[in-house]
């Protein structure tokens, strides 16, 4: 099942002409990638530098850390505990304001519980006035619902697509990505669901928006409180769409 705000078209989940290849080493750093997050280190470490070329500085709030014992590639993931008051953010640049073009958000997430609300990655606030985007899982609650919500002023670009299930303690890979106008939902291998463009820049350029990972917002305990589980391979790449 599939629903959207005011734009889109829904592309039946599980069809064999929808699927992709998903990632089988760790992302690499190349002219397009705005941030690429390994979230390798030691255990207990709360270091997270980014590794692409802008070199983006993090800061950690709270128990946010690297733990060795789960992770897609490399050494580590980042590990949240789901309390209230954790959060891993980067502030605003030019080259994470995705504006009209191509763009493609991505991660690897393993959840520890399977039906816990969060934003894997996002920029904004959630306001009724504030522009933003997130890239989540179990949206409002709802168990296998995938969401990639963007708002600008008042014009909206939403996908939600309810897969039945999010499986706990399996690594899952997400990709949002805008290719030619139309915006697509990935998530383990197959294009789940598609729609077109109404904003046309996500520049979110205030120079207050933060790029949040495992929460909504800095500063913001209401939509997507980090649940428990592991972050790995976060990349925002700007001026291409690595799926299509």
């Amino acid at each position: 099942d599939g629903t959207y705000g005011t734009n889109g078209f829904y592309q039946k989940y599980g069809s064999t002409s929808n699927t992709y290849t998903e990632p089988t080493s760790a992302f690499t750093n190349d002219a397009y990638t705005s941030m690429l997050l390994h979230m390798d280190g030691s255990d207990d470490a709360a270091l997270f530098p980014d590794s692409s070329s802008s070199g983006h500085t993090p800061v950690v709030d709270g128990d946010i850390v690297t733990k060795t014992a789960q992770k897609k590639f490399g050494t580590a993931s980042c590990y949240q505990n789901g309390g209230t008051g954790n959060y891993l953010y980067y502030a605003d640049a030019a080259d994470l304001r995705l504006g009209t073009g191509d763009f493609t958000i991505q991660a690897w997430h393993r959840p520890a519980t399977s039906d816990t609300e969060c934003a894997i990655v996002s920029k904004g606030t959630e306001t009724t006035t504030t522009n933003r985007w997130y890239l989540s899982y179990n949206e409002n609650g709802v168990e296998g619902r995938l969401r990639f919500y963007a708002k600008q002023s008042s014009v909206v670009d939403d996908i939600k697509i309810d897969l039945g299930t999010y499986a706990a303690d399996t690594w899952h890979h997400l990709a949002a990505s805008s290719y030619k106008g139309v915006l697509t939902l990935y998530s383990d291998g197959v294009a789940i669901g598609s729609a077109k463009r109404n904003i046309s820049s996500y520049d979110f350029d205030t120079g207050t928006n933060y790029v949040v990972i495992g929460t909504a917002a800095h500063g913001i305990d209401g939509y997507g409180v980090a649940d428990e589980g592991y972050i790995d391979e976060v990349r925002i790449s700007k001026g291409i769409a690595r799926y299509t």
